[in-house]
């Protein structure tokens, strides 16, 4: 693509249209492909620390898993989707995570598994239940619903794919 030069503005200067929109073209096509970069995902992590693990058979809450943002903003034309990675101690056990709003649970946004190695999983589209257009505190929780093993957390982000 042609940079921005001497000649280019002595081109420009002379009202030579043809010569301008060959310099232009590339720009154009770059400004025209710029829609489907912006049909990316975006990942907004949730909790990224270290391996984090329970045995508790009820939601508990982890401290370090915060993410602050204001959700119409986010769920605007987009499907938002709660994604964990984590597993359980055993096959038998299940091992459940839920995204939290402002402290209470996010309906639908539970996921479970009973892998007993780190897994990817993903709740439903949540963009409907997030309205609020203030800004936010989102976590998350997580609990052994069955069995009496560990559940373990590797890694949870909020995914915020444009539609």
């Amino acid at each position: 693509m042609p940079t921005w030069n001497s000649s280019l503005l002595t081109t420009i200067a002379t009202g030579n249209l043809v010569a301008v929109s060959t310099y232009l073209q590339p720009v154009l096509d770059n400004i025209w492909s710029l829609e489907a970069f912006y049909k990316r995902p975006i990942v907004y992590p949730v909790y990224v620390g270290a391996l984090s693990a329970t045995s508790a058979t009820s939601y508990t809450a982890i401290a370090s898993a915060i993410l602050y943002l204001i959700p119409a903003n986010v769920a605007r034309k987009s499907a938002v989707y709660f994604e964990v990675v984590g597993y359980s101690s055993s096959g038998s056990y299940t091992a459940s995570f839920q995204l939290t709003q402002g402290g209470s649970a996010v309906s639908g946004s539970e996921v479970t598994t009973t892998a007993t190695t780190a897994t990817r999983l993903r709740s439903g589209d949540l963009s409907a239940l997030l309205t609020s257009t203030s800004e936010t505190t989102f976590g998350v929780e997580y609990k052994m619903s069955s069995g009496s093993g560990s559940t373990f957390l590797v890694r949870a982000f909020l995914v915020v794919v444009p539609t």
